[in-house]
This record gives C-alpha cells, sequence and structure tokens, in this order.
C-alpha cells in the first residue's frame, strides 16, 4: 500500500500515545490499548470495534474506577493472546513512530493519505483527515476522525494504520491531546471496498463541480460497484450521465432509487437531469406511488 502522510511520529513529548494497536489475529477486532494515568500503576484501557460496529472496552480498573490487579492479570493475558501488534520503543521517545502498513492493498490506483489538523486548543478541535488520492490527483479526505471529549484537544497523530489480517478492511486509530493526563483516542475501521468508494466518490465530486462530466462518471462509477451498499455514488453517477447525454443514466437512476428511495424526489428538483426530464423514463422512475 502507498501512503502519504503515515508512518510518523506518535510521540511529541508530553502525549501519551496507545502502545499496543491493531487487528486482532482473527480480524473480529479493531483498536487500541493505552496506559494512562497519574497514579501507579496506571490505567491501561484496551477499546476495540468489532465487525458489526459495536464498541468493546477492558480495563485494568474495576466497576467503581479502581485499579484490579486481577483485571490487570487478565487484561495483559488478552493483550498477548490477542494478536494486536506491540508498538517498539526507541533509546528517543520523540523518534517512536508508528509501525508500517503491511498486507495488499487492491486499489493500486489509490495511495491512501492522512493529515493531522492540529486545533489552537480554545475554540477549535484537532481532527485526523483520511482519505486518498486517485492516479496522483490531489487526495480528497471524505474520512474525519474528531475527539469527543472536552476540553477542545490541540494535537493529533495517527496512532495507526493497518490493513485486517485477510485485506478486507482498514482501520485507523487516531490520538488527540490537550494537556497532561489528557489524552483520547478514535477507532475507525471500514470494509476496504467502502473506504475506497468514498475517496472515488469524493474526487468524482470534484470532477463534477469542475464540468468534467466523463472523468466524474468513471469515478462514481467505480464508487458504485466498490460498495455496493453505498448510496451516493449510483445517484452522482446518474447525475453525470444525464449531464452527457448517456442513456444510461436511467439504469444509474433506477439503482440510485433502489438503494435510496429519496432519491426520487431528489432527482426531481436536480439541475443535473434538465436534459431528461421530459423522458419517459425518468417520470416512471420519479413519480410517486
Amino acid at each position: 500500500m502507498r501512503t502519504v502522510g503515515y508512518p510518523a511520529s506518535i510521540a511529541t513529548g508530553m502525549n501519551d500515545p496507545a502502545d499496543v494497536v491493531g487487528f486482532t489475529a482473527d480480524g473480529s477486532e479493531y483498536g487500541y490499548c493505552a496506559s494512562i494515568d497519574a497514579r501507579e500503576p496506571p490505567t491501561t484501557t484496551c477499546k476495540t470495534l468489532q465487525r458489526d460496529g459495536t464498541s468493546k472496552v477492558r480495563s485494568t480498573d474495576d466497576e467503581s474506577g479502581q485499579y484490579s490487579t486481577a483485571r490487570a492479570t487478565s487484561l495483559d493475558a488478552w493483550m498477548k493472546a490477542s494478536g494486536m501488534a506491540k508498538i517498539a520503543t526507541t533509546t528517543n521517545p520523540l523518534e517512536r513512530r508508528a509501525r508500517p502498513v503491511t498486507g495488499s492493498w487492491p486499489f493500486s490506483d489509490i495511495t491512501v493519505s492522512v493529515n493531522p489538523v492540529p486545533g489552537d486548543g480554545a475554540n477549535t478541535n484537532a481532527v485526523l483527515r483520511v482519505g486518498g488520492a486517485v492516479n496522483g490527483e490531489p487526495p480528497v479526505y471524505p474520512v474525519t476522525l474528531r475527539a469527543k471529549n472536552n476540553p477542545p484537544h490541540h494535537t493529533v497523530w495517527t496512532n495507526d494504520l493497518a490493513l485486517s489480517p485477510d485485506g478486507s478492511e482498514l482501520g485507523v486509530v487516531g490520538g488527540f491531546f490537550c494537556m497532561e493526563w489528557c489524552n483520547d483516542f478514535v477507532v475507525y475501521r471500514a470494509r476496504v471496498g467502502a473506504f475506497a468508494s468514498l475517496v472515488y466518490n469524493e474526487t468524482g465530486l470534484r470532477h463534477h463541480q469542475k464540468g468534467d462530466y466523463a472523468r466524474a462518471a468513471e469515478l462514481f462509477l467505480a464508487a458504485t460497484w466498490d460498495d455496493e451498499h453505498a448510496k451516493l455514488p449510483p445517484y452522482n453517477l446518474a447525475c453525470a450521465w444525464a449531464r452527457l447525454g448517456d442513456p444510461r443514466a436511467k439504469d444509474a437512476l433506477w439503482l440510485a432509487i433502489q438503494r435510496d428511495p429519496s432519491a426520487k424526489s431528489r432527482a426531481v428538483k436536480d439541475d443535473d437531469f434538465a436534459k431528461v426530464r421530459s423522458e419517459a423514463w425518468f417520470h416512471s422512475l420519479t413519480e410517486s406511488r
């Protein structure tokens, strides 16, 4: 996998990055484990996302927030057995880097890109933008990760970027820092096709807005088939083909309506369909029943 912005340093000298990250060996969970607390021993928390999007939290603390030796022993055993990776330490903490991506990325035309955008610590939160560049074009960032805790976090880093063991999913852990002992982490995982679809679709929108409808249609078509659940790509494809007077606009709009029935009312008002609005097939697809 070609990447831009990753791997990079995960240490600032003040933050506490997660030191265990990645997919479990069976690919069922993706996330991180971090040890953060002013006390000794510190609290270690592991947060992971499962394939269905639900999260799991494991901790060395009990329900009352007190450190538990029994839970710490159990958590340590789970981490060792999980298959998640431990990020290597260095003699210079500031040179500590995220682990490189391994595995096969099926989209040779997409370079995955991460862009940590710092905040001011008062009014704006730091965000981690995740996306990619298609065939060397300027990157797009359809995914934005941000910390949910207050106060605002001013520093952000990409703690991990990984492919699942079977190569079917992409995972990202974003780390956020606001002050001493104030760290947060956000976990993202998606099927590689769904992620690629987002990149193709947003790149296509940029071409569509410039009036380059032929190139936009190529990208929307890729986005449509790389994620069979995505609602916007087939609609955008219908828009581009309608602009070009391509008869395939009918099929694309039909598919868009199958995936999202609200596309009917949207298409009626959309200027992209001006050339085909009087066509019988357009009336047939968009009329209310």
